[in-house]
């Protein structure tokens, strides 16, 4: 069915969510998570010190860990390994993920 019932400008919906009571986060904080999770997951060997070291006691290497094994695998990549390979983000290549993005070299 296609009907104008859903089709709202994006201000009210951000309206809606402010007067249920919804918390928005902040952008910086948002961007700051993000960041952090970029990092981990090409560098996180899961020695669990992020976990130890959140001050509200929350399980975040296991978040890490997750995300880690999904970026170290699609690179080939084991952080630690040997101390000559490059980090996968700190290098480019040219035919890199040609089978994800379906451009070819």
């Amino acid at each position: 069915f296609s009907t104008d019932l859903f089709r709202h400008d994006s201000t009210k919906y951000l309206a809606w969510a402010a007067k249920r009571g919804s918390v928005r986060m902040p952008t910086d904080t948002l961007f700051y998570h993000l960041t952090r999770m970029v990092h981990m997951s090409t560098l996180c060997v899961g020695c669990g010190q992020c976990s130890s070291a959140c001050p509200n006691g929350i399980d975040v290497m296991e978040m890490f860990r997750s995300t880690a094994a999904a970026t170290q695998a699609r690179f080939g990549y084991v952080p630690g390994r040997a101390y000559e390979d490059n980090q996968p983000m700190a290098t480019f290549q040219e035919d890199e993920l040609g089978d994800a993005t379906g451009q070819d070299a």
